[in-house]
């Protein structure tokens, strides 16, 4: 399984905005322009699609699949970027 997946030396000047969800998904932090939302909108439609297949592969749950995709971006995601807790809070990882 590869997912999609923009690490934030791909966003250049908008690195501080995309961080990872618990679902598997990204966001923003603050902020952003209508640019940034776009590339969100558009790595989270890439993503859940993905998610969509396996979850339809493997006779489960779409949200199940977010949480173990979202627990295994939050792990690789480097130390300093930001992630969102599981009670809904942005953290410096």
């Amino acid at each position: 399984m590869r997912l999609v997946s923009l690490r934030l030396e791909e966003w250049g000047p908008f690195k501080e905005l995309e961080l990872e969800f618990p679902d598997g998904l990204i966001g923003i932090v603050s902020g952003g322009s209508a640019e940034v939302k776009a590339l969100v909108d558009s790595t989270n439609a890439q993503r859940l699609a993905k998610y969509q297949a396996i979850a339809a592969k493997n006779g489960t749950a779409v949200d199940q699949v977010q949480a173990v995709a979202g627990q295994k971006l939050i792990a690789g995601t480097p130390g300093g970027e930001y992630i969102m807790s599981a009670s809904g809070s942005w953290q410096k990882k």
